[in-house]
């Protein structure tokens, strides 16, 4: 037994006959034809995609029993959801950080960027399709299949038909819920972060936790309430969701002040995907099935079949064009989400006429810019996708692409001048009342939510400010009298060079009232602004 055990082993190609062999024997045990068969095609390692054609014999061998795979009841991270549905579009220099189907885009959307994160949840039901091959050698090849192979000799086969071949691949439906929390700045989602991640449930409470999260801390920002389908009626999410700009999956926003809407959609998406989703698709008969993709199939090298496959297209020259292009788009994305927040929510108006302020929008265009050019949305065969699609074609594509790439660096130069932010109050610990924010030529202030013992911000009157030189005035109401007593606070201080700290005299009095007067020594601390961002490092996971 040993012996016939390392003998099939150590020689694919007669295990692989055996097992044809033994399968022309069988009866097919088959549910009906699956709605989008995936049989006769092949994985094409060269390009890291299932082939363009079907060029091998085979038929439906089995159907498997469908099965279930829920998770609607505990929120999954973005990592979760990407290993469960077996899809991942961050893989560095892998072809799925360049697709752009409908798929891909949603889990592009939904993807934890620098200021946001996603909670999500998904279904799917779903059979294994078991594929045959009829046949080895030249015998496991359609005629079509066979002038490509051209006994061995045509590179293009392996692209084409595959130097695999699939042995099974699951057809169903699937279902992806995402709550996007989107915030104004790094700061504030790391935040949100540490406050949220006990506890979650489904999608009703998770966003109830949300909302409740967000009015407490008086985030500013807003939610993205998202769902994709493939199979079943997708339209009927229409019911709950708008479709997006792009017409390829469905979406609701609304600022963390009125999450009604939201709250409404999260109760109709859980019924949808508990009652509604399941009833779209039939086994028996076929019914809203549909072939699910990537990471949904199984494949053998066609060597098992005696076929000799030529030399990879896929060279060392290949290889550094496709890294190429990952790092780039890696940068870019960098860089859009960095300038986004700037661009979007920034803390305090910008003054519209300053270097900062046009760099900000300048970098970001820029950065978007270039990321439309590497993924080509309108063609993705000349962007660089096409460096998997067409590997004999990679290095004068990647070339072409990266000539084209415009540098985001010289909008950069302005960011020494918002690296950091100032809090200000009466006392430095319990009674903060806003945070001064560089605006392009000088600095305004942001209200903080009152302070424990009840102060209130109510405006920036005066301000005077540069490196060693600090005084402002601040109106502010106490949480003396019922609605509030008009306070004003005064602050004259002083840094060493180069210091982060003013230090200097803070008195507060009551508006209209001097003998109220109140002052004491006061240090405020520069703090790095949750804006703040370098420069791009290949070598660090931004």
């Amino acid at each position: 037994k040993l012996q016939f055990l390392y003998f099939i082993a150590v020689t694919p190609p007669i295990l692989a006959t055996m097992k044809w062999l033994v399968g022309a024997l069988m009866t097919t045990l088959c549910a009906g034809q699956p709605s989008n068969s995936m049989v006769g095609y092949g994985f094409a390692s060269d390009t890291q995609q299932v082939s363009q054609q079907a060029c091998y014999v085979g038929s439906i061998q089995t159907v498997n029993r469908e099965t279930s795979h829920i998770e609607l009841s505990t929120a999954l991270s973005f990592n979760d959801l990407q290993e469960a549905v077996r899809r991942s579009v961050g893989v560095r220099a892998g072809v799925g950080m360049f697709d752009v189907d409908a798929e891909a885009s949603y889990l592009k959307v939904v993807e934890d960027k620098e200021y946001s994160m996603s909670l999500n949840y998904y279904q799917y039901t779903s059979a294994s399709v078991q594929i045959q091959l009829n046949g080895t050698g030249l015998g496991g090849l359609t005629s079509f299949g066979q002038q490509m192979y051209a006994n061995g000799t045509n590179p293009y086969f392996r692209v084409v038909c595959g130097d695999s071949y699939l042995t099974s691949y699951e057809e169903g439906a699937l279902l992806m819920l995402s709550i996007n929390v989107i915030m104004s700045c790094k700061e504030e989602i790391e935040e949100f972060k540490t406050s949220i991640v006990a506890g979650l449930t489904d999608i009703v409470s998770a966003t109830s936790s949300v909302q409740k999260i967000t009015a407490q801390r008086s985030f500013t920002g807003r939610v993205e309430m998202s769902a994709f389908q493939v199979g079943g009626q997708p339209s009927n999410l229409a019911k709950i969701l708008a479709k997006d700009s792009t017409q390829q999956y469905y979406v609701l926003t609304c600022e963390f002040g009125d999450m009604t809407d939201c709250q409404k959609a999260a109760n109709g998406l859980l019924d949808y995907a508990t009652q509604n989703f399941s009833s779209q698709i039939s086994f028996q008969p076929n019914k809203g099935l549909t072939y699910l993709g990537e990471g949904f199939y199984t494949y053998e090298p066609a060597g098992y079949i005696g076929l000799k496959m030529p030399p990879s297209m896929v060279s060392s020259e290949v290889v550094t064009a496709r890294q190429n292009l990952a790092d780039s788009l890696l940068e870019n994305m960098y860089y859009m989400q960095s300038f986004y927040p700037m661009k979007t929510s920034y803390a305090v108006p910008w003054n519209l006429t300053s270097d900062a302020y046009k760099s900000v929008m300048a970098g970001y265009k820029t950065a978007h810019d270039n990321i439309a050019l590497i993924l080509g949305y309108n063609n993705p065969e000349q962007g660089a996708k096409g460096c998997y699609d067409l590997p004999d074609q990679c290095v004068a594509l990647s070339k072409k692409i990266l000539s084209a790439v415009a540098p985001v660096k010289p909008f950069l130069s302005f960011l020494p001048d918002v690296q950091y932010v100032i809090p200000v109050g009466v006392r430095t610990k319990d009674d903060m009342l806003c945070i001064l924010y560089p605006d392009g030529t000088g600095f305004n202030a942001a209200a903080l939510p009152a302070a424990s013992n009840g102060d209130k911000f109510t405006s920036l009157s005066s301000l005077t400010l540069n490196s060693t030189f600090m005084k402002y005035t601040v109106d502010y109401e106490s949480a003396e009298g019922k609605h509030g007593t008009p306070y004003k606070n005064i602050f004259n201080g002083t840094s060493p060079s180069g210091a982060l700290q003013f230090t200097g005299k803070s008195c507060s009095e009551k508006i209209g009232d001097s003998k109220s007067l109140d002052c004491s020594t006061q240090t405020f601390t520069k703090q790095q602004s949750g804006y703040f961002f370098g420069p791009y490092e290949p070598s660090k996971k931004h």
